[in-house]
């Protein structure tokens, strides 16, 4: 299984005390805490290039098409390993939103999942926010969806829609 290199995202084992994290992956830590953002960072670099963008009108299909490419290209990489319990599974395009499919390999205690999920929100958008290229390509108008299941098929999501001016 191949694996990402970067600090980021991979907010799945987030509040996991259970997996013996002492901090949230992608809130800072080592290099192999996780590896969404990693994830993400191809696929923006890919969709935005080194070219100035104009911002799109809400449905931009250049945008699209350019988020559909990355999407495409990235899945052909995935599984990848984003951290010690969270696997990317498949990267899709849906417009100009990129969704990304996460496997984990742990139960998510019910009582746990309103607070792993506000916890992945806030790490997912500072992430990708902070990120130059994913940052800028949701400040171009798109959006990225993260979807984490677990062996039970309980199910949280994360979606970024916006960032604050760079």
């Amino acid at each position: 299984m191949k694996s990402a290199n970067r600090t980021g995202i991979g907010i799945a084992a987030l509040a996991f005390a259970l997996a013996g994290c002492d901090q949230l992956p992608g809130m800072g830590g080592d290099a192999n805490s996780s590896a969404a953002a990693n994830v993400s960072n191809t696929a923006t670099a890919a969709a935005t290039g080194d070219k100035p963008v104009a911002p799109p009108t809400p449905a931009d299909p250049a945008l699209a098409g350019q988020i559909a490419t990355a999407a495409a290209e990235l899945n052909q990489r995935t599984p990848m390993t984003v951290d010690p319990i969270t696997t990317l599974t498949a990267v899709r395009s849906q417009g100009t939103e990129i969704i990304y499919e996460m496997a984990v390999s742990q139960d998510i205690p019910s009582a746990q999942m309103a607070t792993i999920r506000q916890t992945a929100q806030a790490g997912n958008q500072a992430n990708l926010c902070a990120d130059a290229n994913a940052g800028r390509l949701i400040r171009m108008g798109a959006s990225m969806s993260h979807y984490y299941t677990d062996p039970s098929g309980d199910r949280f999501e994360t979606h970024i829609t916006a960032c604050p001016p760079a």
